[in-house]
């Protein structure tokens, strides 16, 4: 193991951005486990969008060392998808209603959803945009839908006195890239205190619109896992979770899980052959989580591809005609393919023409 200093940079940042969330894909080209090969975006690709992002690198600019956005523990450009991307343990027709039901929102019936991060929604054929912190696109028996998810950490405020307000829930639901859709919904994501300011500066859209605080989010990420997986990774995931959530207001905890006894149950989860597989490389990723979280370096990283990632340093030195293109922003990394492609929700361990002879 390696100190502290080798794990982080002078800023106090993480020099890799596979440090900064468990919730890693255990390939570049792996779906999310619920996903048919139907041309979607893969987590990867949704995460590199904000890693490689070339314009959130912060000041001094002439230091390779610079901090990045995704890479500092306390911007929100790490601590939303830190947070977030928990729910790849979750199929959506698991999650998506209840986080729909908290927010006072319809809830269809959900078979599939795909989402991105910060995706850059112009204005017209103006140089005006508005970006969503997380874009959904659900859908389920009754058509599509999209959710739009304006996060906000403790003691960041909605945005007032501008051309495009977070008031005004139509500064997000009637952008052009949009409007194809029926029915599309606005959730803003909030700490409990700060729900009465909301409720009190949002006008119109009535049922276009809620608000979920983080509190709900990670209690429904915990409570779904432990309903949805035996007790013993339920319990080290929800541990994890929790943990991911720090800085996020209330009911967060201060300090990583850690010691022998919880290393060894991860190990042990590792080595069970009922565990799904997308469960285990959650397991995989918290334990290299965890361990940059305490500031040690493990001996082996949690999958093979990670050792040739771009560290926050060769993102400062990409070429200007290797950089992530801003225009990259505006890619619809959220949606769906063609609805003929897609199919619903099978249990687990019940195959395709099993579920045919059950209906």
């Amino acid at each position: 193991m390696a100190t502290t200093d080798s794990c982080l940079t002078d800023y106090g940042c993480y020099t890799h951005w596979w440090m900064a969330l468990p919730a890693l894909p255990a390939q570049r080209d792996v779906l999310d486990w619920w996903a048919t090969p139907d041309g979607r975006c893969t987590p990867y690709r949704r995460l590199k969008r904000l890693w490689f992002d070339y314009t959130r690198l912060l000041r001094p600019a002439d230091n390779p060392g610079r901090p990045h956005e995704f890479a500092r523990p306390t911007h929100s450009t790490q601590m939303i998808p830190r947070a977030w991307e928990n729910l790849v343990l979750l199929h959506p027709s698991q999650w998506l209603p209840r986080l729909l039901s908290a927010a006072s929102l319809p809830c269809p019936t959900v078979d599939d959803c795909c989402w991105s991060y910060e995706f850059e929604a112009m204005v017209g054929r103006t140089a005006r945009y508005k970006q969503a912190d997380v874009t959904i696109h659900a859908r389920g028996s009754d058509g599509d839908m999209l959710v739009i998810v304006e996060a906000k950490r403790p003691g960041d405020k909605l945005k007032e006195n501008c051309d495009l307000p977070d008031t005004d829930p139509l500064s997000y639901l009637d952008l052009d890239a949009f409007r194809s859709f029926d029915r599309r919904f606005l959730i803003y994501l909030v700490d409990d205190g700060y729900v009465p300011v909301v409720r009190s500066k949002v006008r119109g859209s009535a049922g276009r619109w809620g608000i979920v605080t983080w509190l709900q989010l990670l209690n429904l990420q915990t409570e779904l896992v432990r309903a949805a997986f035996p007790s013993a990774f339920a319990e080290f995931a929800a541990a994890v979770i929790t943990d991911c959530h720090r800085g996020l207001g209330r009911g967060r905890s201060d300090g990583a899980p850690s010691g022998p006894r919880f290393d060894a149950q991860g190990l042990a989860l590792l080595a069970d052959s009922s565990l799904p597989s997308h469960a285990k490389s959650y397991v995989a990723g918290s334990l290299q989580y965890l361990a940059f979280r305490r500031g040690v370096r493990p001996d082996s990283l949690a999958f093979g591809y990670l050792a040739t990632e771009p560290s926050f340093q060769d993102v400062h030195r990409t070429p200007a005609g290797a950089r992530q293109l801003t225009s990259e922003r505006r890619s619809a990394l959220w949606r769906l393919p063609p609805r003929a492609r897609s199919q619903p929700f099978l249990p687990v361990g019940m195959s395709r023409p099993e579920a045919g002879r059950h209906a």
